[in-house]
């Protein structure tokens, strides 16, 4: 299995294409775009797109959709509905399948704001908008971000630690490296501070 990343200038995101050792057929992560470099790396390659995995049905992931799907007759799996867009299969629940080849899992994290799923493609992980390398999500402070964090560490300690962590932003990395450096993964997070309360109306005369 090769996995060949892509850099979307749009929203600075990350799309992949998981392709087997020679030519055949391929499975797209998140294109955020479809322009004429990641067609370089399907048709150089000799790939033909036959699914297409959206981690989080937000534009910076499928804003490509449209061209692609014009192109290519794939089909498109993804947590929930996408505007104009055909979905062969809404993956409300963690499952298994066989995909061109490849045994994909769908990770589901229920309760942590990003409505979104993890698969993994044999020793990989796409991981969308949950996990960065050395960072957490994009979700707001408190209550929120704790869940998230707890969710993953669970989810992590029950991975393998070699698979390859791939993101929707930002470098690649391994789930043993984020278990053992992310510091917003380890540390505990911290309690809001209290914000001043406001005082009851009055007057001043300066």
């Amino acid at each position: 299995m090769r996995v060949f990343g892509h850099v979307c200038v749009n929203e600075f995101s990350n799309s992949f294409v998981i392709a087997p050792d020679g030519p055949g057929e391929a499975i797209i992560v998140d294109p955020g775009t479809m322009d004429v470099d990641l067609l370089r790396i399907i048709e150089g390659n000799e790939l033909r797109v036959r699914y297409v995995l959206i981690t989080r049905a937000v534009p910076a992931h499928t804003d490509g959709l449209k061209t692609l799907l014009r192109v290519y007759d794939a089909e498109v799996l993804a947590p929930t509905e996408i505007e104009d867009i055909s979905v062969s299969g809404c993956l409300d629940e963690s499952c298994s399948m066989e995909l061109s080849g490849f045994v994909t899992h769908v990770i589901h994290l229920p309760g942590t704001w990003i409505e979104g799923v993890f698969y993994q493609v044999g020793s990989a992980l796409f991981a969308g908008d949950f996990l960065s390398a050395g960072r957490l999500g994009d979700v707001p402070q408190g209550y929120v971000r704790t869940r998230l964090r707890n969710s993953l560490l669970e989810l992590l300690n029950n991975l393998s630690p070699d698979l390859y962590l791939f993101p929707g932003y930002g470098p690649p990395t391994t789930v043993e490296t984020e278990l053992k450096t992310n510091r917003e993964l380890l540390e505990e997070p911290r309690e809001p501070e209290p914000q001043p309360r406001l005082v009851d109306d009055r007057e001043w005369e300066l």
